[in-house]
């Protein structure tokens, strides 16, 4: 490849992380960085048929395990870092803390780049994100006082502003699922819950189609706004099955339901999206693993709810059948194309097994309920490299 304007649409939805290097050769950015140079060609061999991918992902790794003891470092090693850590799954975690101590904080927009990297990965690992609050973050939108911002810089702090929300949600409530949410806890969800909200309305109407990656600037405030509250609201599945949950007072029961409802409700919104939307399908096939994780967190939760929240969350299990069929086709038009590794064809088997295991596509579930035995699979396919659905029982995967 002679130039970069087939890996610049690839790169583009992450905030421009190339930085000035989009309209550069990338023979000039070898001389400046093979690291970054390898990161770039690794992470565009991962979204095509290419055979060059074990090669190059060997060859990223090697030139990138000597920066854990290197003092010297460039900016491009940083932004390398950080491609690899979107994109290349099983390093993420490593890649991620090697970003953030290379960086030193030193530059406020790769910082913020780190920081939501960092943070992509924090909910599924389980972990607490391991960049964390500073004042580049708590004043994030004076960077766009900058004379140079740009509309990339405003999606970039736009996505800082919900993942320090996020961050909030996991120092409020942790990350053990077998710990139900206090009674206390509840009203703390509605205040999270109107945060998410106000930062909806404040960006959804701020963005203009893109010459690179059309209407997701716009279109992507939605889908993560979901995220962030299927993620959020999830939480009251959490110990679902303990003495503590099953005894409540009416009043917190009843709140307890509407937020499940509404985790449901993001969690349809999600997979909504993707099947109805043309332009959306044509975004994950570039997008960070983050976003192949939520939309196999959002089919797992709807399959867990029935078996929690049977009585009170009321599913039309044949029209989520339906859905989850529909899924299953999208999903792989849009893998048709990608490497056999990339995350997301993992996901895509992983819904197929499990639609033919339980049965949907014949139709031999005339009683509604999905075989859940089935979803087991989920953690052979694709949740094996994640802290919050793997290594669990299956009840206690939400």
């Amino acid at each position: 490849m002679d130039d970069l304007s087939t890996t610049d649409v690839l790169f583009h939805p992450v905030y421009q992380i190339l930085g000035d290097h989009s309209p550069a050769t990338l023979g000039h950015i070898r001389e400046v960085s093979p690291l970054l140079t390898t990161a770039i060609c690794a992470v565009g061999a991962l979204h095509l048929p290419s055979p060059d991918l074990e090669i190059l992902y060997k060859e990223f790794v090697a030139l990138s395990a000597p920066l854990s003891f290197s003092r010297r470092h460039t900016v491009d090693d940083v932004r390398a870092l950080c491609i690899g850590a979107f994109w290349l799954s099983d390093l993420s975690r490593s890649l991620v803390g090697l970003a953030g101590y290379r960086s030193h904080y030193s530059r406020t927009r790769l910082y913020m780049l780190v920081y939501a990297c960092g943070h992509h990965f924090s909910v599924p690992y389980g972990r607490p994100p391991m960049t964390r609050e500073s004042e580049a973050v708590r004043d994030a939108r004076k960077f766009l006082d900058c004379t140079h911002a740009t509309e990339d810089d405003a999606r970039l702090v736009n996505q800082v502003l919900r993942w320090s929300i996020c961050t909030n949600f996991y120092d409020t409530f942790g990350a053990d699922v077998d710990r139900p949410l206090s009674d206390a806890d509840i009203p703390q969800v509605r205040r999270f819950s109107i945060v998410l909200d106000s930062l909806r309305a404040e960006w959804g109407d701020k963005f203009n189609r893109n010459a690179y990656v059309g209407n997701y600037p716009r279109k992507g405030v939605g889908i993560q706004y979901h995220f962030a509250k299927l993620y959020l609201c999830s939480h009251a599945l959490h110990g679902a099955g303990s003495s503590h949950a099953k005894y409540r007072a009416p009043d917190v029961a009843l709140e307890l339901e509407e937020i499940a409802n509404t985790a449901v409700l993001s969690a349809l919104s999600i997979l909504r999206a993707v099947i109805s939307d043309t332009e959306i399908q044509s975004y994950p096939n570039g997008l960070p693993t983050y976003f192949d994780i939520m939309i196999a967190f959002a089919v797992v939760f709807l399959l867990k709810v029935p078996t929690h929240f049977s009585t009170s969350v009321q599913l039309d299990n044949q029209k989520i059948q339906r859905l989850m069929l529909s899924l299953a086709m999208v999903l792989k038009g849009v893998t048709a194309t990608m490497h056999p590794h990339h995350f997301l064809v993992s996901i895509t088997e992983g819904i197929d097994d499990l639609l033919q295991r339980s049965r949907m596509v014949t139709g031999a579930a005339q009683a509604g309920d999905f075989d859940l035995e089935t979803e087991g699979m989920f953690d052979q396919y694709i949740m094996s490299e994640f802290d919050f659905l793997s290594g669990q029982d299956p009840e206690s995967l939400i």
